[in-house]
């Protein structure tokens, strides 16, 4: 039998299973029937109840789980940020690692470079060294021909 509170059939249906199951005869009118009725109000009046509970429990459910959500998002950008702050700290000393690293590599090589140079200058200034003593023995030598030829 299907509880419907509101159908004539209901109570039709009720009242034929009652004098087939226990042999007795039950009016519209019975105490058994306002029994019924009053059950059928009581149990709408409970649902009503229900209805408004369940409604506060999940409004009740919705505003922890939009708190919870909201927390959830804070905590997320809170990690974030610390996140992406320490990468950028990170990020900074590989730079100015990088940037130590290049400029001293650029020292080395321009005191390998500055140290050719100079290599280069003692060469030079040892080969105009030579050429000058040479320039002076070449005209020592031409003067002793010039002074013993006259």
């Amino acid at each position: 039998m299907a509880w419907n509170s509101d159908s004539d059939s209901f109570r039709d249906n009720l009242i034929k299973t009652i004098a087939l199951k226990h042999g007795v005869a039950v009016g519209r009118d019975d105490p058994i029937l306002i029994l019924l009725t009053v059950n059928e109000e009581l149990m709408r009046a409970n649902e009503a109840a229900t209805q408004e509970l369940l409604g506060r429990q999940r409004e009740h459910l919705e505003a922890i789980s939009k708190r919870w959500a909201d927390d959830s998002t804070a905590r997320a950008e809170r990690f974030l940020n610390i996140a992406l702050a320490e990468t950028h700290k990170a990020m900074e000393q590989t730079m100015a690692s990088g940037a130590t690293v290049a400029a001293n590599a650029l020292q080395h090589e321009l005191s390998l470079a500055l140290d050719q140079v100079r290599n280069q200058k003692n060469r030079a200034w040892l080969m105009a060294a030579l050429n000058i003593a040479s320039s002076i023995i070449t005209l020592a030598a031409a003067l002793v021909v010039v002074w013993r030829g006259f």
